[in-house]
């Protein structure tokens, strides 16, 4: 699920099941991180540096279609959602200073 708020000024996504990640755009395409994120209850975080990234995932070709197919997804529904506010995913980044 996303949401923006009324001032278009958030976009927000949730993760509801175990399993569930974030950061994958940054990883793939080596670029500074695209959201944050603030945990509403107790969580467990596994933190993956770039080189460990690219050695056990991107080298799966499975894991990293999936992965891909992923985060491609979740780039087509924040635009969808910027869209609805005349608003890109550059202005956006441009907004964050990315």
């Amino acid at each position: 699920m996303v949401e923006v708020d009324k001032k278009n000024e958030k976009v927000a996504g949730y993760m509801k099941k175990s399993g569930d990640f974030f950061g994958e755009i940054g990883l793939i395409y080596k670029i500074p991180r695209t959201a944050s994120v603030v945990a509403l209850e107790d969580s467990e975080l596994l933190i993956i540096k770039y080189d460990d990234f690219e050695r056990i995932v991107l080298a799966n070709e499975d894991i990293k279609k999936e992965l891909f197919e992923a985060a491609q997804k979740r780039i087509d529904e924040t635009e969808k959602i910027l869209e609805k506010y005349n608003k890109t995913i550059f202005d956006a980044l441009y907004r964050f200073g990315i």
